[in-house]
Order: C-alpha cells, then sequence, then structure tokens
C-alpha cells in the first residue's frame, strides 16, 4: 500500500502545483474544485481551515472513487457481454465499422459508437457501482407519496431496486443494451429511471471521467481480443 499512497500523494502534489501556476499567470476563466479548494485556503474563515492537506486528502478521495466505480462497472460489462455473446458482436460490428481493424480505438471515435453507449447504460441499470447511493438528510418537511417526511431526515436511494423494477423497465432482469436505442434516458442526473451517480448537488463530480475511462476500455477490449466462456476442462 505504500507504494500506491506515495503515487496518489505526487499526484495530488503535482496537481495543486500545476493549478496554482495557472492562477499565478493568469485567473482561470473555469475554475474546477481545485481551483475552489485553493480559494477557501487563501480566504479562510473561523468556521472552515482548509489547508494543503485537506486539498490532497480530497483529490485522493476523489480519485479513489472515480477508479473504484470505474473499475467495478468495467468488470460488470464485460460479464454481461460473455454471458450475452449476440451484444458481443453487435459491439464488435460497430468499431470495425466506425473504427476499422487498422488501428485501436481513440477517444475521439467514442461519440460515434451508439451501441457502446447503450450497452455502458445497461451494465449501470443493472449494476449500479453504489446501489444505495450517498446518504441525503432532507433541510425541510416535505410529502413524498403519501408519506410525511420531517426535516434531517436521512435517507438512501436504492438505485439498484429502480433499475429493476418491472413497473420501470421491460423485462428488467434481461440485459438488452438496444432498450436504449433512441432513448433520450440519460444517466447524468436528468432521469429518475436511471441516476447511477446520483443528481443535483449531490452528483457524482467524476461521471464524465467515469464514462470516458470506461467507454474507451470496454471499446479497446472487445476490439482488439475475441471473448468466450468456455468450461473447465474446453
Amino acid at each position: 500500500m505504500q507504494p500506491i499512497n506515495k503515487v496518489f500523494d505526487e499526484f495530488a502534489d503535482k496537481l495543486i502545483d500545476e493549478h496554482i501556476e495557472r492562477r499565478r499567470v493568469k485567473k482561470s476563466e473555469k475554475p474546477d474544485i481545485v481551483d475552489v479548494m485553493l480559494n477557501m485556503a487563501e480566504i479562510g474563515s473561523a468556521e472552515i481551515q482548509v489547508s494543503w492537506l485537506h486539498i490532497k486528502a480530497i483529490i485522493t478521495d476523489m480519485l479513489i472513487a472515480g477508479v473504484e466505480t470505474s473499475t467495478t462497472t468495467l468488470e460488470w460489462a464485460m460479464t454481461e457481454l460473455l454471458r450475452n455473446p449476440q451484444a458481443m458482436s453487435r459491439a464488435q460490428e460497430e468499431i470495425e465499422l466506425k473504427v476499422g481493424r487498422d488501428r485501436i480505438v481513440r477517444e475521439s471515435d467514442l461519440v460515434s459508437l451508439d451501441y457502446l453507449r447503450c450497452l455502458v447504460k445497461e451494465t449501470l441499470r443493472l449494476h449500479a457501482p453504489a446501489p444505495l447511493l450517498m446518504a441525503h438528510e432532507s433541510t425541510q418537511g416535505c410529502n413524498v407519496g403519501g408519506y410525511y417526511i420531517p426535516p434531517k431526515t436521512r435517507f438512501f436511494v436504492n438505485v439498484w431496486a429502480i433499475g429493476r423494477d418491472e413497473r420501470v423497465w421491460e423485462d428488467p432482469l434481461e440485459f438488452k443494451p438496444e432498450r436504449f436505442i433512441g432513448s433520450s434516458i440519460d444517466v447524468n442526473g436528468h432521469h429518475f429511471e436511471l441516476f447511477s451517480f446520483g443528481t443535483g448537488r449531490r452528483g457524482c463530480p467524476g461521471i464524465y471521467m467515469g464514462f470516458s475511462s470506461v467507454y474507451l476500455v470496454v471499446a479497446q477490449l472487445i476490439h482488439c481480443f475475441h471473448w468466450n466462456v468456455r468450461g473447465r476442462f474446453g
């Protein structure tokens, strides 16, 4: 673990240094979360004292969270493709048509791989990497489904159950990426049928990085290799 911790620590140091140098040269037009935390550290307050160590810890937590959920989604995507060879073949055919066989898939190719995006959505529907999302707390009293929810109530959203609800999805236990073809449903928190990364202010800040990495790795794996399930002695 020590070598890994050292890698994360050096990465966080380098990222902070880059932001400080960029801020010294010119003010960022689109500040990110690191810029916000650096501002908080510079301004300071009696209530919140943000230090360099706090910033490094938050960066490391975000990096680890993004890596873990991405690898979990990747494992489930490959598992479902092995269990559903017809989906595997369709995804491979799309990649060969749009990319060809003379080079590997690049990030710039992902925008044209519609079926690939559908199969990743279907993977997230069936296998949400965080089945209960993060804990939420109501800020004020409200009524939901005929029940009164008092303020300061902590609750969890079961996106695993939503993704398998037969009232929401047809054949909910079947892996069918085709269900998203032509569908407006996305996973960016705009549709409550599928919001594996949360929504609103508590939505996952690493959603786009996670999607890009999963799309790219799945595409390269099924483009470069032939996969199948063989028996123990087969």
